[in-house]
């Protein structure tokens, strides 16, 4: 009888996958020995990797350290869209697959930055907290708050979360532009967006609410 696959979840962010795979897949689950890092830096990872054929990470590192020590690991699943935190160079050198999350967070990051921006521009956390004292502001914001329609977005980054950003903003009525090296084609936006130097980018999206 083979032994059970030992998996590292080496951010407790993610610690609900044992409960989640559990219930879901019972007859699966039975044959994985699931190991929950407690901190998940770079002593206890030490600590805990050997023998774990797969580590599933979030945010904390998964240094090269770390994977020096990974004697038996095969596989890394980063639960987000970018590998920042793992150290590719070693992986790749162990033969490691890495592989990330493909989409995850797209959609609520790029809706949390417009709601940011809608919040700023309406004065919404000092009229919200001001109405909770049974405070009435409503003159004195008169002629202090914004509308996004026509105001210029800057975006350092036009990647899966920068480009729904983009999407949202010129459902505002905003105008674009942008800075990535890595972005130049853009034919897949129906509607303008502007490259741009960090320069230009910062002199004129900088905007005093």
């Amino acid at each position: 009888m083979m032994g059970k696959e030992k998996i590292l979840i080496t951010d407790p962010l993610v610690g609900r996958m044992p409960e989640i795979a559990t219930a879901k897949y019972p007859e699966e689950n039975s044959k994985i020995d699931w190991v929950m890092a407690q901190k998940g830096d770079e002593e206890e990872l030490c600590a805990l990797v050997p023998g774990a054929g797969i580590l599933v990470g979030a945010r904390h590192p998964i240094t090269a350290s770390a994977l020096e020590k990974a004697d038996k690991a095969y596989f890394i699943q980063q639960c987000s869209q970018g590998y920042d935190n793992i150290h590719l160079e070693t992986a790749k050198a162990k033969g490691i697959t890495v592989s990330n999350a493909g989409a995850a967070g797209e959609i609520p990051v790029a809706e949390q930055a417009m709601m940011l921006m809608l919040a700023v521009a309406k004065s919404l956390p000092r009229a919200h907290n001001s109405m909770a004292r049974g405070e009435w502001i409503f003159p004195g914001l008169v002629n202090k708050v914004y509308e996004l329609y026509e105001k210029t977005l800057g975006i350092i980054g036009l990647g899966k979360i920068g480009t729904r950003l983009a999407v949202l903003a010129n459902g505002f009525g905003m105008k674009i532009q942008y800075l990535d090296p890595y972005r130049k084609d853009t034919s897949d936006l129906k509607f303008p967006v502007k490259s741009v130097s960090l320069e230009e980018l910062l002199n004129t999206t900088a905007t005093k609410f």
